[in-house]
């Protein structure tokens, strides 16, 4: 009962700062665009394992690689449903006038996951992340800083003991900056399928809406991961 009501109350919060968001930032702009991933892990003893993540991003109806990056991170299995990483990322990014931003970004997550039935989970994920970037423009490098708060809630339903078909959504605000709204959304549909032991494929389609500017801008994304874990160092 305290769960249902708990769901309730963040749904109408949520709902109120994404309507609220959409009404400060009025104009429309749509996209289609392609995420391709690669993902290494490596277990290392005392419950510590380490990632490895690339990403490459196409955008403007997926016809050039608009963004990449490189993401290291260090996880600590606290139990077996509870984790919490330490992560830092350098991501080059393309500007509307063809000029590119370095960004840096650190964040610490705390990660849980619940199995709610049989084949039914869920799993919440929070992120607390800094972003440094520098502009370059014709006339000189511009610094840039933001601080943002990431959440992340998945519910995971198991076809088999290989496949898992799940719905997620994420939003992200910065906390930064004034006032506080809902800056990002995104809403996923995918399927996970486990090749092997240490290979796995994920297939996804996500629906991004960002409100950072005075345009809207909503991407149509169509996501693939490759993910490979390696054996466990002893």
């Amino acid at each position: 009962m305290h769960f249902d009501l708990i769901c309730k109350m963040k749904n109408w919060v949520l709902g109120t700062l994404f309507l609220v968001s959409c009404h400060v930032y009025g104009q429309q702009r749509q996209d289609a665009a392609s995420w391709l991933s690669l993902v290494l892990e490596q277990k290392l003893p005392q419950n510590l394992s380490l990632k490895v993540q690339s990403r490459f991003r196409f955008a403007d109806n997926i016809s050039h690689l608009k963004s990449y990056y490189i993401d290291l991170g260090l996880f600590y299995k606290v139990s077996e449903n509870f984790k919490v990483s330490l992560d830092a990322v350098y991501a080059p990014y393309q500007l509307d006038n063809s000029n590119y931003k370095s960004l840096f970004q650190y964040y610490a997550s705390i990660s849980n996951t619940f199995q709610i039935a049989k084949k039914w989970s869920i799993s919440n994920r929070v992120i607390g992340q800094y972003t440094s970037s520098n502009f370059i423009v014709d006339n000189g490098t511009i610094f840039y800083m933001r601080a943002d708060l990431r959440e992340k809630l998945t519910f995971g339903y198991d076809l088999n003991k290989k496949t898992n078909f799940y719905l997620a959504d994420e939003i992200m605000a910065p906390i930064s900056v004034s006032p506080f709204l809902i800056r990002r959304n995104r809403l996923y549909i995918g399927v996970n399928r486990k090749i092997t032991k240490q290979f796995e494929v994920d297939l996804y389609f996500l629906l991004q809406n960002s409100f950072f500017k005075k345009v809207n801008t909503t991407d149509f994304i169509y996501g693939l991961t490759l993910g490979y874990k390696f054996k466990k160092w002893k």
